[in-house]
């Protein structure tokens, strides 16, 4: 017969649930723990996708730089061209009705090349169309296109295609100029007058007309329309700054691009004998 203490101890041991606690305690910890880790993980994953997103973003952004910086190398020379050193007069220009207008100089630059048509065959001033520019910068506000857009219309309607100008709310037409224009001064004279003088009165009349706009791109400075403006110039002026970085590297990979190109197009079309000029192009790359 069990002694009453020993079965004392064997009811202890029985009815203890210590260890039971314990081990329940153990697995939910351990459960915490793997959960964590499975947190962790996800969130270590999230971020490395976002990283991985932003990495691909880089060609993209780099390719978006190299391209506005090669429109602004495009827009550069073009006004070099047109107007020679006075070129340097027309930047400075683009520079300062940037600052004023948030139109970017490369967009006032683009109406360079027109302006000087004027100049050339109607005999405007550069002072003349720098004034048509701006008045096109305002125009342009009004009607919520680009300046290069309403300088296209605006030069138009200066060599006599009215039609152009209607859009932007001024009316030069021949019939509105010879009967109603300048107090109808102008209603025995404006027929018999010759292009050049029929473009300065055009410009005149048209100073008149759009005069109401005056300043307009400027006093939108402190609007919503206005910060999206100075945005947009900032970004671009980083954009071209980036590109012009990088052009080296760029101008360097697309030669070496364009040079293989050629290079398989000869091989493939068999006049590469021994493959000479395959073996010559990556020794320059090698080298280089």
């Amino acid at each position: 017969m069990v002694a009453t203490e020993e079965l004392r101890v064997l009811i202890r041991t029985v009815s203890d649930d210590t260890g039971a606690r314990q081990a329940q305690q153990s697995i939910a910890q351990t459960r915490q723990s793997l959960t964590s880790v499975g947190i962790a993980a996800g969130v270590a994953g999230a971020a490395a996708d976002q990283f991985v997103d932003i990495l691909r973003l880089v060609p993209t952004a780099l390719g978006a730089a190299i391209n506005t910086a090669r429109e602004h190398e495009r827009v550069m020379r073009a006004t070099a061209m047109a107007y020679g050193a006075a070129g340097d007069q027309y930047t400075q220009f683009a520079r300062q009705l940037q600052a004023q207008t948030g139109f970017t100089s490369d967009a006032i630059l683009e109406a360079a090349p027109s302006a000087r048509t004027l100049s050339q065959n109607y005999g405007l001033t550069i002072q003349q169309t720098q004034k048509l520019i701006r008045v096109s910068a305002d125009l342009a506000r009004v009607r919520g296109i680009g300046i290069a857009e309403a300088f296209e219309r605006v030069q138009s309607a200066i060599r006599g295609e009215a039609e152009a100008s209607e859009y932007l709310g001024l009316t030069l037409n021949d019939t509105f100029l010879t009967n109603q224009a300048m107090n109808v001064s102008l209603k025995n004279t404006f027929g018999t007058m010759t292009a050049l003088e029929k473009a300065q009165v055009r410009d005149n009349v048209l100073l008149r007309q759009s005069a109401q706009f005056a300043g307009l791109a400027a006093q939108g400075a402190d609007s919503l329309d206005g910060a999206f403006g100075r945005a947009e110039t900032s970004v671009h002026g980083l954009a071209v700054a980036l590109g012009e970085f990088t052009k080296g590297p760029a101008q360097a990979g697309l030669n070496a691009l364009a040079g293989l190109a050629d290079t398989f197009a000869i091989g493939l079309a068999g006049q590469d004998p021994g493959a000479q000029r395959f073996r010559r192009f990556l020794e320059d790359i090698s080298k280089g």
